[in-house]
């Protein structure tokens, strides 16, 4: 779609990528950053549980970070959700609102605030904020548990998602994963059957 081709384009004309931090509190974080900014452009570009956190940004500022935080290189091809992606916020805006949108038939949560979007014409801006602004997947997670959520579907490869649902709400929720948006219907049946 135009969120993934904007991006796409974005990152081509200077190498960056994302490094998770692990076992970080928020001030280790800032530290982080800062030492990081030294050598090059770094932002947070999420809060994934209490004690994970991404960063986006140059080659030399992840690697400055790298050396000095425990760390997992996350396996993408750009800086996401940073200061890079700035100059697609307006294209995004501008392509997302010319959408009709109507009102969520279910609580919609925002990773861009953690919270539910109450009004469907905030959704272009929430959207576009997105590409340049931290993923507050922490926040999401207590948002839905405190909805009163019991079961939780993620969709798509690998265990990350799963993983992150459990870190942020335990044993609280039961959660399904399935690897394509095409089962998600097959796993929903299991789930009510």
């Amino acid at each position: 779609g135009l969120r993934g081709r904007l991006m796409e384009d974005l990152s081509r004309p200077r190498p960056g990528g994302m490094l998770a931090l692990t076992g970080c509190t928020r001030e280790d974080v800032a530290l982080a950053l800062e030492s990081g900014r030294r050598a090059g452009r770094l932002d947070m570009a999420a809060h994934n549980s209490p004690d994970e956190w991404v960063l986006s940004g140059d080659e030399e500022a992840l690697q400055v970070v790298a050396r000095s935080y425990r760390s997992v290189r996350l396996s993408v091809s750009g800086a996401w959700h940073g200061s890079r992606m700035e100059p697609g916020v307006e294209t995004f805006e501008r392509s997302a609102g010319l959408m009709t949108m109507a009102p969520p038939e279910k609580t919609l949560v925002s990773g861009r605030t953690g919270a539910p979007v109450t009004n469907e014409r905030l959704l272009p801006g929430l959207l576009a904020r997105q590409l340049v602004e931290p993923v507050l997947w922490a926040r999401v997670m207590c948002t839905i548990a405190d909805l009163g959520v019991t079961d939780i579907v993620t969709v798509g490869p690998g265990k990350v998602l799963r993983g992150l649902v459990r870190k942020n709400l335990g044993g609280t929720v039961r959660v399904h994963s399935t690897g394509s948006p095409g089962s998600v219907d097959r796993t929903l049946e299991a789930i009510l059957a």
